[in-house]
């Protein structure tokens, strides 16, 4: 679920390190301990942000990578 929530930076000497959190919705896109991707679910339910969420999410599709690249970008 990437949101400027669920980011923080670091303090300190630490000032110029970004914390991610909030890992509740994040899927294995892998096959077991395999470097073989899953098969995309045909359908898939809304889950996030309606305003941070990817066009693959708005639409049903699965979600990837991909999708978490184009919502940074929305940040």
């Amino acid at each position: 679920d990437i949101k400027p929530q669920n980011f923080a930076i670091g303090l300190g000497e630490n000032e110029k390190m970004i914390y991610m959190l909030d890992f509740g919705i994040a899927r294995k896109f892998t096959v077991g301990n395999t470097k073989q991707v899953k098969v995309p679910r045909l359908q898939v339910k809304f889950l996030g942000t309606l305003r941070f969420a990817s066009r693959a999410c708005h639409n049903g599709i699965e979600q990837g990578r991909k999708d978490d690249l184009e919502t940074w970008i929305f940040m």
